[in-house]
C-alpha cells in the first residue's frame, strides 16, 4: 500500500526503499512524458499529412490579376483619351461610380497630382 516517501515511509521501509521509490517515481514519469511527446507528435504528423494541399494559384481567374499587362495599360488609357480625362481621373471616377463606396482616398505626392484628380 502506498505510503509516500516521507518521514514516516523512512521509518518503517528505510532508506533504500525511498531512493527505489523515488527512481520508480523518476522513470516512470519520464516514460509518460516520453509516451506525450510521442503522442503529439504522430497526431501533429497525421494532421500534417491530412491537411489539404496549398493552393498554387490562389487566384483562379487570369483576368484578375493583380499586375497589369501593357495590353491592359494601352486599353485602359485609351478610354481615359476617349473621355478626355487623365488614367487618375478615371480611377476616380470609377470608384465614384460604385455605389457600394463612400469615400474615395487618393495617394497624391504632388500638388499637381492633386489638382488633377479635383
Amino acid at each position: 500500500m502506498f505510503k509516500g516517501y516521507g518521514a514516516e515511509f523512512q521509518k518503517t521501509e528505510g532508506p533504500a526503499a525511498v531512493a527505489t521509490y523515488m527512481d520508480q517515481t523518476q522513470t516512470l514519469t519520464l516514460a509518460l512524458t516520453l509516451a506525450l511527446a510521442l503522442a503529439l507528435a504522430l497526431a501533429l504528423a497525421l494532421a500534417l499529412a491530412l491537411a489539404p494541399a496549398p493552393n498554387p494559384n490562389p487566384n483562379p481567374n487570369p483576368a484578375l490579376t493583380l499586375t497589369p499587362t501593357p495590353h491592359q495599360v494601352a486599353a485602359y488609357m485609351a478610354v481615359a483619351k476617349k473621355h478626355r480625362i487623365t488614367p487618375a481621373q478615371l480611377a476616380i471616377a470609377h470608384c465614384n461610380s460604385r455605389g457600394f463606396v463612400t469615400s474615395t482616398i487618393i495617394g497624391s505626392t504632388t500638388m499637381n497630382q492633386l489638382t488633377e484628380v479635383g
